[in-house]
């Protein structure tokens, strides 16, 4: 089973693809992959043929978001459309969350 990861430079897309170590896992950052540009999702997508494609990538810069929301939307809102077109998914309406690692939380 291939399954490519995006966003593998990001701590959950390194950790996810580190926890794969059975399958055939392609981790693609942003030097390989723009996600703003649809064509180049769609095309890098194809190439890999992959049977799971799993979305870590984000702009979490939360500060510079509030100030100029546009990159931030157009990696986590747009990149992700793309990302679900590119899959054959419906359009949807992606929902960002942003996890914080606070001691009270406790472990899993």
């Amino acid at each position: 089973m291939r399954v490519v990861v995006l966003g593998a430079n990001g701590q959950l897309g390194r950790e996810l693809v580190r926890l794969l170590p059975g399958a055939d896992t392609v981790g693609l950052a942003r030097a390989d992959v723009d996600l703003r540009d649809r064509r180049a999702v769609t095309e890098r997508l194809a190439a890999l043929a992959p049977d799971v494609v799993v979305n870590t990538a984000a702009d979490n810069r939360v500060d510079a978001a509030e100030a100029e929301p546009g990159p931030a939307l157009q990696v986590n809102a747009l990149g992700a459309a793309h990302v679900a077109a590119a899959c054959g998914a419906t359009p949807f309406a992606p929902s960002p969350m942003i996890i914080f690692n606070w001691p009270t939380i406790g472990e899993p």
